[in-house]
């Protein structure tokens, strides 16, 4: 059987990468996309998972399903799935962790297109053929989109859709939800995988959004399970620890030469501490201006509310935090807005103000 199924996905490989499709005469051949699902302990949900992604109608696609040295069943399910369908290629590995065990089958990966999937989560049938067709119109190079959540209760989740918001969200959090991710795999294959990363989405959408065009479609093609052993919470100090690093970098690509000071009070506020006097109010409402010029309304009206949040945590070592959060509130919604925020800044470095992450 095993030798069957092998020679099976042979012939599948060969016929994936031919350009010989049951197209319109004319009609371009359908590129491969090569499906990545980094898979640890996934034995409860992967084979759903994986079923997901085999009912997609683009359905030139490899499966690339890489274990990380699960110690359930896992590499039984990855077995099975391989057997009924040859478009599923099982890797196996020792346990090196999802940033390496992702980086292995990216390496693999014979597509023109990447895209993520977890071992946990559900895809829409037309999830890779609409983000396909909507990178080609909006000529965007790495695409996402939004997510439907299933599990345990818990808020939805809305992400920016422009390359300028993913960026602006950025600062502050994910901006694009990894199991939706779909990019050329160019620029996968080019990407230095950071092993030590434990929150490896955040660190590649924070080094990829200078380089390249980044875009969520505002549909739903995933559907996004919620439950108790996700990695972002069982590592949640390990994950705090990542964004503030990411972060640091990402925005002093975006403001450099900025004040150490000035970005260890924009730091308090998006890592939700208490800014702790007038001038660490004041310099992170600097960049709070800026931010809250968005293309998309409800991005503007976040980060207005991240704004008054920030200051009524800091109202009791601040009195005047209140006066201060009205007056830059009422910069942020005028037209003049982007000429007030952080575009002139003296380059100067005080290595008093690094935020402790970095200290570690």
């Amino acid at each position: 059987m095993r030798v069957l199924a092998k020679n099976l996905r042979k012939v599948s490989y060969a016929i994936l990468n031919s350009d010989c499709r049951e197209n319109a005469p004319g009609a371009p051949a359908l590129p491969l996309v090569s499906v990545v699902i980094p898979a640890y302990n996934a034995e409860e949900f992967l084979a759903e998972s994986v079923k997901s992604v085999l009912a997609q109608t683009h359905d030139k696609i490899e499966v690339i399903v890489v274990d990380d040295g699960s110690t359930d069943g896992t590499r039984g399910v990855m077995d099975r799935c391989a057997c009924l369908d040859p478009r599923v290629r099982p890797i196996y590995r020792e346990h090196k962790g999802a940033t390496s065990t992702f980086a292995a089958g990216v390496e693999l990966a014979q597509g023109e297109f990447i895209a993520r999937m977890d071992a946990d989560d559900l895809a829409m049938p037309e999830r890779i053929a609409k983000q396909l067709a909507w990178m080609q119109t909006n000529a965007v190079d790495v695409c996402g989109s939004q997510v439907e959540m299933f599990g345990d209760p818990q808020p939805e989740w809305w992400f920016p859709e422009t390359h300028a918001d993913i960026r602006r969200e950025l600062l502050f959090r994910c901006s694009m939800i990894f199991p939706t991710l779909l990019a050329r795999a160019s620029i996968l294959k080019d990407y230095a995988f950071n092993s030590r990363a434990v929150f490896d989405d955040y660190e590649l959408q924070t080094s990829l959004v200078m380089r390249f065009r980044l875009g969520n479609m505002q549909e739903k093609l995933v559907r996004y399970r919620r439950h108790a052993n996700q990695m972002h919470i069982l590592l949640a100090p390990e994950f705090r620890k990542d964004i503030c690093r990411g972060r640091f970098r990402l925005f002093n690509a975006l403001y450099p030469g900025t004040p150490l000071k000035e970005q260890a009070a924009f730091e308090r506020l998006a890592s939700r501490q208490t800014l702790r006097s007038v001038e660490e109010i004041r310099g992170a409402g600097r960049f709070m201006i800026q931010l809250a010029q968005a293309d998309d309304p409800r991005l503007s009206a976040l980060m207005r509310e991240r704004w008054k949040k920030a200051c009524e945590r800091s109202k009791e070592q601040v009195p005047s935090a209140a006066e201060i959060c009205a007056e830059f509130l009422a910069l942020m919604e005028s037209d003049s807005a982007r000429e007030t925020g952080p575009q002139s800044l003296t380059r100067h470095r005080d290595p008093e103000g690094f935020p402790a992450c970095l200290r570690d």
